[in-house]
């Protein structure tokens, strides 16, 4: 390569050069009906693809961990039937699910007033088998093969009569 050809290549006024922008008016009917339809075709897209069917203005992260909610007062379902604290708020088991009872057991003429009857969830043979403890939960007795337990009374079981499924 000769000095004159590197000369040009790095001419101080050639590095150092650079464009402005000159306003043209163009009077071309064709031209600016493009030119108006590609914008509108632009800003059409942004509006109703990017803001209202994909929402790609709202950042979307997969959650983590668990999302509790405490319901205060009672609640009542379509029929008037008063749901039980576990029927209202229960962990899903996994991320991103949600839990919504499909059964729900009913015992009508439950109470809770430090009653304690016989619970279907704990079967036992002798009063030993009851001990646990604690007396403010459950007592050292069996009774009909069932501990003695203080929970709601009569206690929920689906196989009894008083116990009506939903």
């Amino acid at each position: 390569m000769n000095w004159a050809a590197l000369k040009r290549r790095w001419d101080l006024d050639h590095i150092l050069a650079y464009d402005t922008i000159k306003l043209v008016r163009v009077l071309d009917r064709r031209l600016g009906f493009m030119f108006v339809i590609c914008n509108v075709l632009i800003l059409v897209y942004v509006i109703v693809y990017v803001f209202v069917i994909s929402k790609k203005y709202l950042e979307e992260e997969k959650a983590q961990g668990w999302v509790t909610v405490k319901v205060m007062g009672q609640q009542l379902s379509d029929t008037g039937v008063p749901w039980d604290i576990y029927d209202r708020v229960t962990n899903p088991g996994e991320q991103g699910a949600v839990f919504i009872p499909t059964r729900i057991l009913i015992t009508r003429g439950q109470t809770q007033q430090d009653e304690y009857c016989e619970s279907p969830s704990h079967p036992c043979t002798v009063a030993e088998d009851c001990d646990i403890r604690d007396e403010n939960l459950q007592k050292a007795n069996c009774s009909n093969s069932r501990c003695m337990r203080r929970q709601w009374c009569p206690a929920e079981d689906p196989n009894a009569t008083v116990t009506e499924t939903q």
